[in-house]
């Protein structure tokens, strides 16, 4: 979620940046720059408008930190298109395995050898809150470093957990 709000603000689209939260609602950047942050009401999300704030990325940071709260693993995968294989995956495509825990991970670069086919991804990744990404590290071949091979048919391994191709989502 972070790295989609800050690229989309680095883009100068801040209108674009939002995104749902557990109840299905859409929290965008814009309504919290113009004052509206969620609140817990029992087991629902309520709405409180308040003073109106700044679009900056000061701003967008505190937005995220409040947005952490009110989404997930769950909410995210809802809000993203289903790509199915790990053959038509692109950079920016993510893995999002919902639950508690759940964990989500970004397709940060691809390459593919011209001779066999054989597709390779580095894959970044954080937990939540998103204050520092990482790239993740290749757990079965350490000599290539963080290249992971994108097979369908296979999960894709990471340090700690893996990934179907069935979780793999775009937005």
């Amino acid at each position: 979620m972070r790295l989609r709000a800050e690229y989309l603000f680095s883009h100068r689209l801040p209108g674009l940046i939002g995104f749902d939260l557990f109840d299905g609602e859409r929290y965008r950047f814009l309504a919290y720059a113009e004052g509206t942050t969620p609140i817990v009401k029992g087991s629902a999300i309520a709405w409180q408008n308040g003073r109106p704030r700044d679009a900056s990325h000061a701003s967008l940071r505190r937005w995220l930190d409040i947005l952490y709260g009110f989404a997930s693993t769950r909410s995210l995968v809802r809000e993203l298109r289903p790509v199915g294989r790990f053959a038509d995956a692109t950079i920016g495509d993510v893995l999002v395995r919902p639950g508690t825990p759940g964990h989500a991970v970004l397709i940060v670069d691809m390459a593919s050898d011209p001779t066999s086919g054989r597709r390779m991804v580095i894959i970044a990744e954080s937990s939540m809150p998103a204050r520092s990404v990482r790239i993740a590290r290749n757990p079965q071949d350490p000599a290539l470093g963080p290249w992971l091979p994108l097979v369908d048919g296979r999960p894709l391994l990471l340090p700690g957990t893996s990934f179907e191709s069935s979780q793999l989502r775009r937005f």
